[in-house]
């Protein structure tokens, strides 16, 4: 009787655990309306440079919009390259319902964090494998509760290479703003 108890008790604690999560705001990849007030983005960073891009023409620019779907507020935005250790930090006032369009010119592995300053971001992660002959990018829905939403698309059909998605396509990652 004792091992009985013993195991569901264990077994309570491990639910309780798995169901635990970080307090702030959450980060979720799925399909949505991307579907700010204006057509064009309030403005467009470009983030790298091409000048040592092998094949140029193989890997092209992935565009990053991130889209304010709630009141108008200073969103921090840092974006990491892992393999090359680039590390840029943009803030912005963004407008209610527009966007902010970030075109990464380097084909890397990027973690991308989005969040208002003071408060916890989760990083969406761009893949290298995004970085494709045609065009390719990733939409990124900041709720009005700090919640995230992505999703990403390409026209990969008509490149010479195959994309196969990995694990570091899909995990995010709990990260504060760096003070650098």
């Amino acid at each position: 009787m004792k091992r009985r108890q013993f195991l569901g008790a264990l077994c309570s604690t491990v639910a309780l655990g798995a169901g635990s999560t970080v307090p702030g705001p959450s980060v979720v990849r799925e399909p949505f309306r991307f579907d700010p007030a204006a057509d064009e983005p309030f403005a467009t960073i470009q983030v790298g440079n091409r000048q040592h891009v092998e094949q140029p023409e193989k890997y092209g620019p992935h565009t990053v919009d991130i889209w304010n779907a709630g009141r108008t507020r200073r969103l921090h935005v840092e974006i990491d390259g892992r393999w090359k250790g680039n590390h840029w930090t943009i803030e912005r006032r963004f407008p209610t319902s527009q966007y902010l369009q970030i075109e990464l010119l380097e084909p890397d592995e990027y973690r991308i964090a989005v969040g208002e300053r003071e408060s916890p971001v989760r990083a969406v992660p761009v893949g290298r494998s995004w970085f494709d002959c045609n065009a390719s990018g990733t939409n990124i829905r900041v709720g009005p509760n700090g919640n995230l939403k992505y999703s990403g698309h390409s026209t990969l059909l008509q490149c010479e290479s195959s994309w196969s998605p990995n694990e570091t396509d899909r995990d995010d990652t709990l990260i504060r703003p760096s003070r650098r």
